[in-house]
């Protein structure tokens, strides 16, 4: 109830009597409760979004890893004419497929207020260089002539966000080659304001393409915005590119306008402030654009890196790529084989590159321990790198905070490995390199044994989902891991399908028992150990429906009835998944040892 009292007074402003008003307000405060609980609902439901994008992100790039960094192996192998061009289309779409990923994340950062820059010691020229060699062939394919060039009286050594800089002529450079069937696309880059400690630019992106209505001119930069929906149809994209864009222009003290006639062209310009470099500025940096020469297999021979990844797929593309440069590669499955290792070989490492997200122990707990031991009980600084799949810059700082030295996105490839690579090692410093191979070929060797890592599919086996039993809606075996294990088989190594599945076997058999234990228990953490194990085992058999099932329940390791529901399909799935695997890996490998040997 709400009351109101009121001092009454008489004609000689004497007080005389009190005047109450009572009012039942139970209404109102269940209206004003009720919007409490929706502001902190909407206010939960947008946290969950951000850490749903997080995760997702993680989980579409992880796999992404490995499908363009084998790309990019494949293609600094000797291919036919018609390989190579498979070969790039796959690397071509996959970068599409990580473009829409990084507009959806950026989106949802602008909404939340999140979207942020980086103060980046960078050089406009080899921008514009990066962006001539990103989209010239693209140009060239389409017969469309492409320029980018700087006026004379533009600055080079600039500070700045060069990342969400080439983010905008990218997406900008894009659109306009994409909507041009002929003529030419400029880029032109000119001085708007120069004072001493920064300058502002505009970049001018002019095509000769289809144009834009001046109707559709005013929603241009709206969300999710495409002149016709056929359009997105043909070309491809989110309709958030612009949007992002331009607000990007904003916080880099700028704007983002749009000039074009229908069936005459476009012109796109927008305005940054950055600022300059001073003569102390002009040091080598991790992680930024720099043009060195090619790294030859003899660069970094002799060299060691110790590889922390719990993916095998992973472990066998950053191995093969470091191998490339001649390094010799130690691989760890976790942070706590990582750290054993470190501590019992006697010579150091040259660098340890970590993904941070590992069961047992993850990359940031692992690179603490590091650190402090290196504190307790040698004199020297090993350089850490993180290979992560998340993007968001709060992962970056964590990385640095955990005392990490630099940051890797994954997918991993060889043109962002080669510049870490060179700043953090010194390819000419060859000391003691022959008395640290010599003691470390051994161990090398063994190490290089353990991982196992699982071939990519072969062009001659393409993918496939095998269902052995046509009432279940998803498929038990994936054929194309199952061709891999029997590719590496066939290259030497004949027992491995059958000590793969005694591992299979003996190791689900382990885990689904921990599982049943962490649920009686419910124990959480010990349901999403067991679970996250599961899943990785399976995949690496092709066990795909067993791995979802493993999936499932670490994503939910704390609800334990979605979990017990999962578990209660395991046992059967899992002896399905034991069949086919014995019919399609074990049982020819045995009809053709026994028809040679007969």
């Amino acid at each position: 109830m709400e009351i109101r009292t009121f001092l009454l007074r008489d004609n000689n402003d004497q007080p005389e009597a009190m005047w109450s008003i009572v009012r039942n307000i139970t209404e109102r405060k269940r209206i004003e409760a009720n919007l409490k609980l929706a502001k902190e609902q909407a206010e939960h439901a947008n946290r969950a979004k951000t850490a749903f994008l997080t995760t997702m992100s993680h989980e579409i790039r992880t796999p992404m890893n490995g499908v363009l960094g084998m790309a990019d192996l494949l293609l600094h192998t000797a291919l036919s004419n018609q390989q190579r061009h498979y070969a790039e289309a796959i690397q071509r779409s996959g970068r599409i497929l990580l473009r829409i990923i990084n507009d959806i994340l950026d989106f949802s950062k602008m909404q939340a207020g999140r979207l942020s820059l980086e103060l980046l010691r960078f050089d406009l020229d080899e921008v514009i260089v990066d962006l001539n060699d990103m989209f010239m062939a693209q140009a060239r394919r389409k017969k469309v002539d492409f320029h980018c060039a700087l006026t004379d009286s533009v600055p080079i050594h600039l500070l700045g966000d060069f990342h969400r800089l080439k983010q905008i002529l990218f997406n900008l450079i894009g659109n306009a080659i994409k909507f041009t069937e002929n003529g030419s696309v400029d880029v032109v880059v000119e001085v708007m304001e120069e004072r001493e400690i920064d300058t502002l630019l505009r970049f001018r992106v002019t095509d000769t393409g289809m144009g834009i209505s001046p109707e559709f001119q005013q929603q241009l930069f709206q969300d999710y915005s495409q002149e016709d929906t056929s359009i997105s149809r043909r070309f491809g994209g989110t309709g958030l590119g612009l949007a992002i864009s331009r607000r990007l222009a904003t916080m880099m003290d700028g704007e983002l306008q749009v000039e074009s006639t229908p069936g005459q062209g476009s012109s796109f310009w927008f305005t940054a402030r950055f600022g300059k470099q001073r003569a102390g500025d002009r040091k080598a940096i991790s992680m930024q654009p720099t043009r060195r020469k090619s790294i030859s297999n003899s660069d970094f021979r002799g060299r060691r890196i110790l590889l922390v990844e719990d993916n095998h797929l992973n472990q066998e593309v950053a191995a093969a790529m470091f191998e490339m440069f001649g390094f010799q590669v130690t691989v760890a499955n976790n942070g706590q084989d990582a750290i054993s290792i470190y501590r019992a070989t006697p010579t150091p490492f040259d660098a340890i590159f970590l993904d941070c997200e590992m069961p047992v122990l993850n990359g940031f707990e692992t690179t603490k321990q590091l650190r402090q031991w290196e504190l307790e009980h040698t004199n020297r600084h090993t350089p850490i790198i993180a290979l992560t799949a998340h993007v968001l810059q709060e992962c970056r700082k964590e990385c640095l905070e955990a005392g990490m030295d630099d940051f890797l996105q994954k997918p991993l490839n060889l043109t962002d490995l080669e510049p870490v690579l060179r700043c953090w090692i010194d390819p000419n410093d060859q000391s003691d390199q022959i008395a640290k191979t010599t003691a470390s070929d051994a161990l090398a060797t063994h190490e290089s044994q353990d991982r196992s890592p699982l071939p990519t599919p072969d062009r001659d086996h393409p993918r496939k989902d095998v269902n052995t039993d046509a009432a279940h809606s998803s498929p038990i075996l994936d054929l194309s891991t199952l061709s891999c294990i029997q590719n590496l088989a066939q290259k030497g190594n004949p027992m491995l399908p059958h000590r793969m599945m005694d591992h299979f076997m003996t190791q689900t058999q382990k885990l689904l028992s921990d599982l049943e234990l962490a649920i009686e228990r419910q124990d959480s953490q010990g349901v999403s150990f067991a679970a996250h194990s599961l899943k990785s085992s399976s995949l690496s058999m092709g066990a795909v429906s067993l791995a979802r099932l493993g999936h499932a329940m670490e994503e939910n390791h704390s609800r334990f009835d979605i979990v017990a529901n999962h578990f209660s399909q395991c046992h059967t799935t899992f002896a399905e998944a034991s069949e086919a695997l014995n019919r399609f890996l074990i049982l020819p490998q045995e009809s053709e040892y026994r028809e040679g040997s007969g």
